[in-house]
């Protein structure tokens, strides 16, 4: 049986970089989980001063929170997979139960679920890193006034307004992330599940507030999809460079 070993750090085998665009197709709310100091709006955007001025940023712990989400959902879903493949570790644990049990956190440190094995838990360090989102150009945030529903009567609270800040549809960001020590083959149960989640991606996953109104549906652009990936072979390192379809391939994809 293959090695999908989650404790490999202490050597160099392969390495994705992956690079490309993605656009919000409806507005895009990452709070900051407060009121602006000095402003009006109840739920600001999260924004990081860059040149000046303040940009919002779509964190790489949001991006990566999204994604370990979509893969639990999916191996919880398709338990027929792992019994079919013979993947005896593709399980999803409860990250909660993981952080609050120690008995539960030593055994699954031992024997860490397929999804952990990706993202990590308390004692496995991740495969997979996220950078923060930019704007790829001028993203001025708006403003929404929205009104607070009564649950009893589903009508209007009176005088229950509140302001959203949000980030506008059709802005680009770009998308940077880093695949350590898993190869991207249908083979490799890590890699399968990684090019589900490429998958997905492509066809939207929402991330920010608001996803029950629609809001944060982000969409991998695939003519941007750039993948660098480095590996030691025969004592030497190698580098293949993709791009668009060829890129999406090297990702389980094409």
């Amino acid at each position: 049986m293959s090695d999908y070993s989650f404790e490999d750090f202490d050597k160099f085998k392969v390495r994705y970089g992956v690079e490309g665009e993605i656009v919000n197709e409806t507005p895009i709310r990452i709070g900051s989980g407060g009121r602006q100091e000095f402003g009006s709006v109840d739920n600001p955007v999260i924004t990081l001063p860059i040149g000046g001025r303040e940009r919002p940023v779509i964190p790489g712990s949001s991006w990566k929170g999204v994604m370990r989400s979509e893969a639990e959902r999916f191996v919880n879903s398709s338990p027929e997979i792992g019994k079919e493949r013979g993947w005896e570790f593709w399980r999803a644990c409860d990250i909660f139960e993981v952080t609050s049990n120690p008995d539960i956190r030593r055994e699954e440190e031992k024997n860490p679920c397929i999804v952990c094995r990706i993202f990590g838990n308390t004692g496995v360090a991740s495969h997979v890193h996220f950078f923060d989102s930019l704007p790829k150009g001028d993203a001025p945030l708006q403003v929404i006034r929205r009104v607070a529903i009564d649950r009893i009567t589903a009508g209007q609270s009176p005088g229950r307004l509140f302001d959203v800040q949000i980030v506008p549809p059709k802005t680009r960001w770009d998308f940077r992330m880093r695949i350590i020590n898993i190869e991207m083959k249908p083979e490799d149960p890590r890699g399968f599940l990684l090019s589900y989640l490429f998958k997905q991606l492509l066809d939207g996953i929402q991330i920010g507030g608001g996803k029950s109104i629609g809001y944060g549906l982000m969409v991998l652009i695939p003519d941007t999809v750039k993948v660098k990936k480095m590996k030691i072979e025969g004592g030497k390192l190698r580098t293949e460079e993709y791009t668009g379809p060829e890129a999406l391939k090297a990702l389980g994809v094409g």
